[in-house]
Protein backbone atom coordinates (compact mmCIF):
# COMPACT_ATOMS: atom_id res chain seq x y z
CA UNK A 1 0.00 0.00 0.00
CA UNK A 2 1.59 3.30 -0.82
CA UNK A 3 1.74 6.29 0.70
CA UNK A 4 -1.09 8.77 0.54
CA UNK A 5 -1.75 12.39 0.12
CA UNK A 6 -5.06 12.09 2.32
CA UNK A 7 -8.08 14.28 0.66
CA UNK A 8 -10.23 15.16 4.01
CA UNK A 9 -14.19 14.96 3.39
CA UNK A 10 -15.21 18.03 4.38
CA UNK A 11 -18.54 20.21 3.36
CA UNK A 12 -18.19 23.72 1.81
CA UNK A 13 -20.07 25.25 4.13
CA UNK A 14 -17.99 23.57 7.60
CA UNK A 15 -14.70 24.35 8.93
CA UNK A 16 -14.66 21.40 11.14
CA UNK A 17 -14.43 17.62 10.16
CA UNK A 18 -15.16 15.73 13.44
CA UNK A 19 -15.32 12.24 13.79
CA UNK A 20 -14.64 9.10 16.39
CA UNK A 21 -12.10 6.42 14.30
CA UNK A 22 -13.24 2.78 15.49
CA UNK A 23 -11.16 0.17 14.04
CA UNK A 24 -9.72 -3.09 14.82
CA UNK A 25 -6.57 -2.23 12.72
CA UNK A 26 -5.80 1.23 11.83
CA UNK A 27 -4.64 0.55 7.97
CA UNK A 28 -3.84 3.81 6.72
CA UNK A 29 -0.07 4.01 5.55
CA UNK A 30 1.75 7.14 6.39
CA UNK A 31 0.23 9.76 5.20
CA UNK A 32 -0.44 13.43 4.96
CA UNK A 33 -3.32 16.39 4.24
CA UNK A 34 -3.51 20.12 3.51
CA UNK A 35 -5.84 19.98 7.19
CA UNK A 36 -4.17 20.45 10.70
CA UNK A 37 -4.86 17.19 12.83
CA UNK A 38 -5.99 16.96 16.63
CA UNK A 39 -6.15 13.25 17.46
CA UNK A 40 -6.82 11.78 21.12
CA UNK A 41 -6.50 7.76 21.39
CA UNK A 42 -9.53 6.93 24.14
CA UNK A 43 -8.16 3.31 23.55
CA UNK A 44 -4.96 1.62 21.80
CA UNK A 45 -1.28 1.31 21.42
CA UNK A 46 1.63 0.65 19.64
CA UNK A 47 3.86 3.02 17.46
CA UNK A 48 3.04 6.90 16.08
CA UNK A 49 5.22 8.11 13.50
CA UNK A 50 5.21 12.02 12.87
CA UNK A 51 7.68 13.32 10.37
CA UNK A 52 10.73 12.30 11.31
CA UNK A 53 9.36 10.97 15.41
CA UNK A 54 8.84 7.57 15.59
CA UNK A 55 7.82 6.88 19.15
CA UNK A 56 5.70 4.00 21.39
CA UNK A 57 1.67 5.59 21.90
CA UNK A 58 -0.76 4.22 24.52
CA UNK A 59 -4.15 5.18 25.72
CA UNK A 60 -4.53 9.17 26.13
CA UNK A 61 -1.70 9.91 23.33
CA UNK A 62 -3.13 13.47 22.25
CA UNK A 63 -1.48 14.62 19.58
CA UNK A 64 -1.74 18.03 17.34
CA UNK A 65 -0.49 17.84 14.04
CA UNK A 66 0.35 20.42 11.49
CA UNK A 67 -0.64 20.96 7.46
CA UNK A 68 1.25 18.65 4.99
CA UNK A 69 3.22 17.11 7.42
CA UNK A 70 3.44 13.39 7.11
CA UNK A 71 2.20 11.04 9.99
CA UNK A 72 0.55 7.55 10.75
CA UNK A 73 -0.55 5.97 14.05
CA UNK A 74 -0.15 1.84 14.08
CA UNK A 75 -1.73 -0.47 16.48
CA UNK A 76 -1.98 -4.22 16.17
CA UNK A 77 -4.87 -6.04 15.29
CA UNK A 78 -5.59 -8.05 18.82
CA UNK A 79 -9.32 -8.41 18.64
CA UNK A 80 -9.98 -5.22 20.69
CA UNK A 81 -11.50 -2.34 18.98
CA UNK A 82 -8.87 1.14 18.83
CA UNK A 83 -10.70 3.90 19.31
CA UNK A 84 -9.50 7.18 18.85
CA UNK A 85 -10.90 10.88 18.65
CA UNK A 86 -9.83 13.25 14.97
CA UNK A 87 -10.59 16.70 14.52
CA UNK A 88 -9.43 17.63 11.28
CA UNK A 89 -9.36 21.79 10.20
CA UNK A 90 -8.45 23.60 7.29
CA UNK A 91 -4.62 25.16 6.70
CA UNK A 92 -6.57 28.73 6.75
CA UNK A 93 -8.57 28.18 9.73
CA UNK A 94 -10.54 30.87 11.18
CA UNK A 95 -9.03 32.93 7.99
CA UNK A 96 -8.88 36.77 8.74
CA UNK A 97 -10.35 36.99 12.26
CA UNK A 98 -7.65 34.82 13.60
CA UNK A 99 -4.42 36.64 12.17
CA UNK A 100 -6.21 39.87 13.21
CA UNK A 101 -7.47 39.40 16.93
CA UNK A 102 -4.85 39.96 19.10
CA UNK A 103 -6.68 37.76 22.12
CA UNK A 104 -5.95 34.88 20.08
CA UNK A 105 -2.18 35.21 19.92
CA UNK A 106 -2.08 31.81 22.36
CA UNK A 107 -4.32 29.94 19.32
CA UNK A 108 -1.92 31.10 16.68
CA UNK A 109 1.06 30.46 18.59
CA UNK A 110 -0.05 26.65 19.02
CA UNK A 111 -1.21 26.75 15.51
CA UNK A 112 2.53 27.51 14.09
CA UNK A 113 4.17 25.01 16.33
CA UNK A 114 2.12 22.33 15.18
CA UNK A 115 4.68 21.99 12.36
CA UNK A 116 6.68 20.16 14.57
CA UNK A 117 3.74 17.99 15.85
CA UNK A 118 2.64 18.69 19.47
CA UNK A 119 2.07 16.11 22.24
CA UNK A 120 -0.04 16.92 24.81
CA UNK A 121 0.97 15.37 28.32
CA UNK A 122 -0.79 15.01 31.63
CA UNK A 123 -4.35 15.93 30.35
CA UNK A 124 -7.06 14.06 32.68
CA UNK A 125 -9.27 11.72 30.42
CA UNK A 126 -12.29 12.91 31.37
CA UNK A 127 -11.86 16.56 30.76
CA UNK A 128 -10.37 15.46 27.46
CA UNK A 129 -13.36 13.43 26.31
CA UNK A 130 -15.78 16.06 27.89
CA UNK A 131 -14.83 18.48 25.71
CA UNK A 132 -14.16 16.26 22.03
CA UNK A 133 -18.27 15.23 23.25
CA UNK A 134 -19.03 18.86 23.94
CA UNK A 135 -17.95 19.73 20.13
CA UNK A 136 -19.45 16.30 18.74
CA UNK A 137 -23.54 16.79 20.26
CA UNK A 138 -23.14 20.89 18.94
CA UNK A 139 -24.83 22.92 16.30
CA UNK A 140 -22.62 24.05 13.78
CA UNK A 141 -22.50 27.77 16.04
CA UNK A 142 -22.17 25.93 19.08
CA UNK A 143 -18.91 23.58 18.25
CA UNK A 144 -17.13 26.05 16.81
CA UNK A 145 -16.74 27.95 20.01
CA UNK A 146 -16.52 25.08 21.81
CA UNK A 147 -13.68 23.88 19.13
CA UNK A 148 -11.89 27.49 19.97
CA UNK A 149 -12.24 26.61 23.58
CA UNK A 150 -10.49 23.35 23.55
CA UNK A 151 -7.48 25.07 21.01
CA UNK A 152 -7.32 28.04 24.08
CA UNK A 153 -7.74 25.26 26.69
CA UNK A 154 -4.26 23.23 24.82
CA UNK A 155 -2.73 26.82 23.88
CA UNK A 156 -2.01 27.58 28.14
CA UNK A 157 -1.56 23.81 28.85
CA UNK A 158 2.21 24.33 29.72
CA UNK A 159 3.69 20.40 29.63
CA UNK A 160 3.81 19.54 25.74
CA UNK A 161 6.43 17.94 23.74
CA UNK A 162 7.45 18.95 20.33
CA UNK A 163 8.06 15.50 18.35
CA UNK A 164 10.60 17.25 15.68
CA UNK A 165 13.27 19.96 16.60
CA UNK A 166 12.49 20.91 12.73
CA UNK A 167 9.26 22.48 11.27
CA UNK A 168 8.38 20.14 8.91
CA UNK A 169 8.64 20.68 5.19
CA UNK A 170 7.24 17.27 3.99
CA UNK A 171 10.70 16.77 3.93
CA UNK A 172 10.30 12.85 3.59
CA UNK A 173 8.83 12.87 0.10
CA UNK A 174 6.67 10.00 -1.20
CA UNK A 175 9.34 7.61 -2.13
CA UNK A 176 10.95 8.22 1.75
CA UNK A 177 6.62 7.40 3.00
CA UNK A 178 6.72 4.43 1.02
CA UNK A 179 10.40 3.16 2.20
CA UNK A 180 9.42 3.91 6.10
CA UNK A 181 6.03 2.56 5.84
CA UNK A 182 7.54 -0.41 4.25
CA UNK A 183 10.01 -1.20 6.81
CA UNK A 184 7.59 -0.03 9.85
CA UNK A 185 5.44 -3.22 8.80
CA UNK A 186 7.84 -5.11 8.31
CA UNK A 187 8.98 -4.61 11.94
CA UNK A 188 4.93 -4.78 13.78
CA UNK A 189 4.59 -7.71 11.62
CA UNK A 190 7.54 -9.73 12.72
CA UNK A 191 8.42 -7.96 16.12
CA UNK A 192 8.12 -11.34 18.10
CA UNK A 193 10.69 -13.23 16.31
CA UNK A 194 14.87 -12.91 15.26
CA UNK A 195 14.73 -10.05 12.90
CA UNK A 196 16.88 -10.77 9.60
CA UNK A 197 18.43 -7.51 8.83
CA UNK A 198 19.15 -8.53 5.66
CA UNK A 199 16.06 -9.34 4.93
CA UNK A 200 14.68 -6.24 5.74
CA UNK A 201 17.63 -4.68 3.64
CA UNK A 202 16.41 -6.76 0.56
CA UNK A 203 12.63 -5.87 1.20
CA UNK A 204 14.02 -2.13 0.92
CA UNK A 205 16.27 -2.89 -1.97
CA UNK A 206 19.02 -1.38 -0.20
CA UNK A 207 22.51 -2.99 1.49
CA UNK A 208 22.37 -3.35 5.04
CA UNK A 209 24.58 -0.82 6.09
CA UNK A 210 22.93 1.69 3.47
CA UNK A 211 19.58 1.15 5.08
CA UNK A 212 21.11 1.41 8.70
CA UNK A 213 22.45 5.06 7.61
CA UNK A 214 19.24 6.05 5.70
CA UNK A 215 16.92 4.77 8.27
CA UNK A 216 18.98 7.08 10.92
CA UNK A 217 19.16 10.12 8.77
CA UNK A 218 15.53 10.01 8.06
CA UNK A 219 13.81 9.15 11.51
CA UNK A 220 16.50 10.14 14.15
CA UNK A 221 16.45 6.68 15.19
CA UNK A 222 18.18 3.10 14.53
CA UNK A 223 15.91 0.44 13.62
CA UNK A 224 16.81 -1.64 16.64
CA UNK A 225 15.54 1.39 18.69
CA UNK A 226 12.05 1.42 16.55
CA UNK A 227 11.56 -2.46 17.07
CA UNK A 228 12.19 -2.00 20.80
CA UNK A 229 9.62 0.16 20.76
CA UNK A 230 7.43 -1.74 18.91
CA UNK A 231 7.68 -4.71 21.64
CA UNK A 232 7.54 -3.01 24.48
CA UNK A 233 4.35 -1.19 23.05
CA UNK A 234 2.82 -4.93 22.82
CA UNK A 235 4.18 -5.84 25.82
CA UNK A 236 2.71 -2.79 27.64
CA UNK A 237 -1.17 -4.39 26.19
CA UNK A 238 -0.59 -7.28 27.73
CA UNK A 239 0.47 -6.52 31.01
CA UNK A 240 -2.33 -4.39 31.10
CA UNK A 241 -4.80 -6.12 29.97
CA UNK A 242 -4.18 -9.70 30.98
CA UNK A 243 -2.89 -12.16 34.12
CA UNK A 244 0.20 -13.65 31.85
CA UNK A 245 3.67 -14.01 34.22
CA UNK A 246 5.90 -10.80 32.96
CA UNK A 247 8.64 -13.53 31.85
CA UNK A 248 6.50 -14.83 29.26
CA UNK A 249 5.35 -11.59 28.31
CA UNK A 250 8.74 -10.92 28.05
CA UNK A 251 9.53 -14.07 25.65
CA UNK A 252 6.31 -13.43 23.42
CA UNK A 253 7.07 -10.02 22.94
CA UNK A 254 10.14 -10.90 20.94
CA UNK A 255 12.91 -10.68 23.78
CA UNK A 256 15.85 -13.04 25.05
CA UNK A 257 16.78 -11.80 27.94
CA UNK A 258 14.75 -10.92 30.70
CA UNK A 259 17.26 -7.83 32.12
CA UNK A 260 17.33 -6.60 28.96
CA UNK A 261 13.64 -6.49 28.91
CA UNK A 262 13.38 -4.70 32.14
CA UNK A 263 15.60 -2.00 31.00
CA UNK A 264 14.08 -1.16 27.69
CA UNK A 265 10.67 -1.19 29.66
CA UNK A 266 11.51 1.03 31.76
CA UNK A 267 13.58 2.91 29.61
CA UNK A 268 10.58 3.91 27.11
CA UNK A 269 6.97 3.82 29.59
CA UNK A 270 8.76 5.21 32.66
CA UNK A 271 7.56 2.19 34.56
CA UNK A 272 9.05 -1.40 35.74
CA UNK A 273 6.52 -3.56 34.23
CA UNK A 274 5.84 -4.99 37.68
CA UNK A 275 5.08 -1.19 38.27
CA UNK A 276 3.33 -0.87 34.93
CA UNK A 277 0.58 -3.81 35.92
CA UNK A 278 -0.08 -2.44 39.13
CA UNK A 279 -0.89 0.90 37.82
CA UNK A 280 -3.52 -0.94 35.24
CA UNK A 281 -5.27 -2.77 37.79
CA UNK A 282 -6.04 0.78 39.86
CA UNK A 283 -7.26 2.71 36.82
Amino acid sequence: MKPLYESIPQKTDESLHVHIAEHLKFETPLHYHDEFELLYIKRSSGTRIVENCIESYFKSDFVLIGSNVPHVWKNEADGQTAIAYVIHFKNDFGGGFLQDLPELIGIRSLLNKSQHGIQFIGLLEKEVEARFSAIINANPQGRMIQFLSLLDWLSNHRKTKLLNEIASSNKLGLHDCERINQIINYLMENYNKDINYKDLASLSHMELASLCRYFKKRTNKNITQVLNEIRISKASKLIAQTQIPINRICAESGFNNYGHFNEKFKEITGFSPLQYRQKSNTV
